[in-house]
């Protein structure tokens, strides 16, 4: 028998990727590590890229450049990069930005003004991998944002006073993805721990654990999402599943 099938690969990929590639954007000159949507305006889309900058695209401009503006952090320093996006569920015109020195800028989306700044109450303002937000979510008719991060907690940020309300431990490792459930009751966290947890949001306690994808390369569960209809979650990892 080939060497293959005698000691198989558990973390092997199978078939052909198939290109839907409609059109790329270029503009960042290192790894794009997010990138979201405009719900309302569909031809408005933001990328966050660890060369410092967050762009706000719009795909209608073919001819001219589609980015329409670049945003970089407010003190200026370049090491500070951001990692995760959401746009404001009960302010259409902010954008969440989070940073890897665990601070979050909202940015008002048509005058690229910071509106309001937030950080954890430990956060020294300095890039942290230890301690950055690894994702960012908000609720979707409460002024309510959720962060994972890579110290393994997950946090609570009231959009209204820019105050952390709420921080609690998530997982066993650091926390790399956060969904929220279309019904807003629940909040989905993956990590690298190998679990998938739903939260309950007002309650503050964890509902349901279930382990997902298996660790590869010190990684596990890179990405958790919520079907917008049926009682379905989804997750991809390091493991190639």
């Amino acid at each position: 028998l080939p060497e293959e099938l005698l000691n198989p690969d558990p973390f092997k990929s199978y078939g052909k990727a198939i290109s839907n590639r409609i059109h790329t954007y270029t503009g960042h000159t290192n790894a794009v590590w997010d990138v979201c949507s405009h719900e309302t305006n569909r031809n408005l889309f933001f990328s966050a890229s660890s060369d410092g900058t967050v762009k706000i695209w719009d795909r209608k401009k073919k001819k001219t450049s589609p980015c329409l503006h670049t945003l970089s952090h407010s003190s200026g320093d370049t090491n500070i990069i951001p990692t995760s996006l959401s746009v404001v569920n009960t302010n259409k015109n902010h954008l969440l930005v989070a940073y890897n020195n665990s601070s979050i800028s909202m940015v008002d989306i048509e005058t690229c003004k910071i509106v309001q700044q937030m950080e954890t109450p430990e956060a020294s303002g300095k890039p942290d991998k230890a301690t950055q937000i690894n994702s960012i979510v908000n609720h979707a008719c409460r002024p309510l944002a959720f962060t994972g991060h890579e110290d393994r907690y997950i946090r609570y940020f009231d959009l209204r006073s820019g105050n952390c309300s709420h921080s609690m431990v998530g997982h066993l490792e650091s926390v790399s993805s956060l969904a929220v459930e279309p019904r807003d009751e629940h909040l989905l966290s993956g990590g690298h721990d190998c679990s998938l947890r739903v939260w309950d949001i007002r309650k503050k306690t964890c509902t349901q654990e279930l382990m997902a994808n298996r660790k590869k390369f010190d990684e596990s569960i890179e990405c958790v999402a919520c079907h917008p209809k049926l009682n379905l979650i989804a997750s991809s990892g390091a493991d190639s599943n």
